[in-house]
């Protein structure tokens, strides 16, 4: 019954993030030691809002202040002169790391710290 609702879990999850953010939350996950996984698990949504820029590459956050701005994967590729594919990994790198579901919640993340930081 254990393995069952575990397979039912990852399924569900898998579906709702899609694939690729799916192993890639996995991977970093199946990385943290047994005390910060529980840590982050009794996180609060406010204390995951509060996760600092620095979480992100330079790289990362430049991308998620061009979806923030409203750009398509294939103008930020065009605007940072990369793949669009680049672009796709470093947004379901930054949705991971943020523990965000899509752009829009990226993009609002990224307003809420520019306009509370002056």
């Amino acid at each position: 019954m254990v393995v069952t609702y575990r397979d039912s879990s990852i399924r569900i999850a898998r579906e709702h993030a899609g694939d690729r953010p799916f192993h890639t939350a996995y991977e970093l996950g199946s990385r943290m030691k047994f005390d910060e996984l529980v840590a982050y698990a009794l996180k609060t949504d406010a204390e995951l809002q509060d996760i600092d820029l620095t979480v992100l590459t330079r790289r990362e956050l430049e991308v998620a202040r061009l979806v923030a701005a409203g750009l398509s994967n294939r103008d930020i590729a065009t605007d940072l002169t990369i793949s669009q594919r680049t672009v796709e990994t470093h947004i379901e790198h930054i949705l991971s790391k943020l523990a965000l579901q899509n752009r829009t919640k990226v993009a609002a993340w990224i307003h809420a710290r520019t306009h509370s930081s002056g």
